[in-house]
Order: structure tokens, then C-alpha cells, then sequence
């Protein structure tokens, strides 16, 4: 897919995937603005049950309205079917990735992350929605600290979010639950 478009996006490299889909690095050239584009396998997509929940996924995201939480600011179909997100492009590696580069952490990282990580899951749980998924796959460490507070070198990539226990987003499930599917999450909120 590298090459092609998806909505008005123009899929540059492939930054990561998974058993539901694959995340790409993008750009709208119309505006010269970087992001991820994620997109459903065709195997999904063509489910409106499934595409709805990964749907779903863009809401919950937003809904928190959190500086560690990834902003999601485009969803749809492109015309040929295919389900996509478009979220912010964020310059950096996964916790998984700088864990596997360096070992182990400095221990005042470490209780910066978790504070980090902690205010970011808590502003979610402030909007009734779970996460599912939090491993450190899920979390990107930024590479250039940008003047937010809190500090916003640590965010958590909106996979696996989707359950919620308020109305305003229907509980319905997790992308990307344990096992790489979908988890039907109402029995668990």
C-alpha cells in the first residue's frame, strides 16, 4: 500500500502492525501535515460491526481530551472500502522499543513515565473508558519534549481504547484485545 492514498492522506512507510490491521506514516500534501494512518484489514473492514467499533476507537480517543492521549482528527472509508484512522504523527519509538535498545530504565524515568502514564489513564478512566490493551508496544516515548504540561514526551497511542461505562460512547469493544481481536468489554466495565 506504501505509495497509495487513503482519503487525502499519501501513505509513506509502514510504522507498525497487528493481527486487526497496519499503522502507516502518512502525509496530506495539501497542507504539508505529517501523521499515522491506521488502517482495518480488508477482512474487517467490510464488517460494519467491527468497522464501527474500530470507529469507535477515534471517539474515545478524543473524548479524553488529555496532552497523553493521541489526538485522532480523521476516520472513514476511503472509496474502495478501506477503514482508516488518521491520528498524530508522533516522532519517536515505543516503550517496547527503547526497552529493548537501552535494558532497563533509570529509575527517575521511570517513575516520570508512570506519573505520566498514570495522569493519562486516569483522565480516561475520568470519561468511563478503559483501555484493554496498555502494554509498552502502546506507549510512544516522543523524541522532541514539546512545551506542554504535563510533559508530553510519553504518550499513549489511542490502540485498545474503546470501552466505556458512560453513554456517550457505546461499550462496546477494544481493538487490538488480548489476541489480536476484538473483546467484547460491556461484561467487564
Amino acid at each position: 500500500m506504501i505509495g497509495q492514498r487513503i482519503g487525502k492522506y499519501r501513505l509513506i512507510r509502514t510504522l507498525g502492525q497487528g493481527g486487526m490491521g497496519v499503522v502507516y506514516e502518512a502525509v496530506r500534501e495539501d497542507i504539508e501535515v505529517r501523521a499515522a494512518i491506521k488502517v482495518l484489514r480488508p477482512e474487517y473492514a467490510s464488517n460494519a460491526e467491527v468497522a464501527g467499533r474500530f470507529f469507535n476507537e477515534a471517539r474515545a480517543a478524543n473524548l479524553i481530551a488529555h496532552p497523553g492521549i493521541v489526538k485522532v482528527f480523521d476516520y472513514g472509508h476511503d472509496p474502495g472500502g478501506v477503514a482508516y484512522l488518521a491520528m498524530e504523527y508522533l516522532e519517536g519509538e515505543s516503550l517496547y522499543k527503547r526497552l529493548t535498545r537501552i535494558g532497563k530504565m533509570a529509575h527517575g524515568d521511570v517513575l516520570r513515565l508512570g506519573r505520566q502514564l498514570a495522569s493519562a489513564l486516569a483522565a480516561a478512566h475520568d470519561k468511563g473508558i478503559v483501555h484493554r490493551d496498555l502494554k509498552p508496544d502502546k506507549v510512544m516515548l516522543e523524541r522532541q519534549l514539546r512545551p506542554i504540561v504535563p510533559r508530553r514526551d510519553e504518550v499513549l497511542a489511542s490502540h485498545g481504547l474503546g470501552c466505556t461505562r458512560q453513554s456517550a460512547i457505546p461499550p462496546l469493544a477494544a481493538w487490538g484485545a488480548v489476541g489480536g481481536g476484538y473483546q467484547d468489554c460491556r461484561r467487564n466495565c
